[in-house]
């Protein structure tokens, strides 16, 4: 992939490190420390707003990319990590590495929708063609009822949305050599809405009128109502994490606030879905 606009990354990351904390036992116990995921920065805020009107705890949300959120909390310097994959392998070997037990919380569900420029007569694709799209081999509009180039856009490695994307769409295989990377949701959308080939993906919550979301195999995610997945193929679930040892006091109380019901309503209320949609 070619990485684009990795300021995003480095000012998030730099925020982080302007914090003076390293770790849960050497700052304010009511300090509740959260980064990570760009796609879950709404939602996080959300539960942070929700949580605020009935405790007066110090609660700082910044973002940077899902993998770079648990390096932090592995490294001590957050005692919430957010992130819209699920933790790797890899991460709990570093984890173990350190001493760091990692305790994992899936509080809410998203949506990954592709989306195209206003000018696109496309309407609908399938997960073959997106996985053709993203592995470079289909390059042009023509097969889609369109002409012209395929310019595709996604996200970073630092990325959770990366991931699943992969993981689905590409069914693991690496992405294709000409697909551009960028930092987060809004980057794709703002690349998308300017450029008339473009496609990209970006998570349910942040669609805007700027561009067209696709129909995938058929599925509108748009038309997903009452919290219902009906289907549709790209979802994920969304998770909070946190040490062993960090699991106490506000950053407890937190996360139990995040799963009870008045902490679904504020991520419903964030455009995202409830952790268990309903029968």
């Amino acid at each position: 992939m070619k990485y684009r606009n990795g300021t995003a990354l480095l000012i998030a990351t730099a925020l982080i490190a302007s914090i003076s904390f390293t770790g849960c036992g050497k700052r304010d116990s009511a300090a509740v420390i959260i980064t990570g995921s760009t796609t879950m920065e709404p939602l996080t805020r959300s539960l942070a707003n929700a949580y605020r009107e009935k405790n007066s705890a110090e609660i700082i949300v910044t973002s940077g990319g899902s993998h770079n959120g648990i390096k932090a909390l592995i490294e001590g310097s957050c005692t919430i990590a957010d992130s819209s994959a699920r933790i790797s392998a890899i991460e709990l070997e570093q984890a173990k590495k350190k001493g760091v037990v990692i305790r994992e919380f899936a509080v809410g569900r998203g949506m990954i929708v592709p989306i195209v420029h206003l000018s696109n007569p496309v309407r609908n694709v399938s997960l073959k063609h997106l996985e053709r799209i993203y592995s470079g081999a289909l390059t042009d509009w023509t097969e889609l009822g369109w002409k012209g180039p395929i310019e595709a856009v996604g996200r970073d490695e630092s990325s959770g949305t990366h991931d699943v994307w992969r993981a689905v769409v590409l069914r693991g295989a690496p992405y294709g050599a000409g697909i551009a990377a960028v930092a987060s949701n809004s980057m794709v959308l703002a690349h998308v809405a300017r450029t008339p080939g473009a496609i990209g993906y970006v998570e349910y919550a942040f669609l805007n009128a700027e561009v067209r979301a696709l129909l995938v195999g058929g599925i509108d995610p748009v038309a997903v109502a009452d919290g219902r997945l009906n289907g549709y193929p790209l979802t994920r679930t969304l998770y909070l994490y946190t040490s062993e040892t960090c699991f106490t006091g506000e950053t407890k109380k937190f996360i139990v606030f995040a799963l009870s019901s008045q902490g679904q309503e504020a991520i419903k209320k964030a455009g995202f879905l409830p952790v268990a949609p309903p029968r």
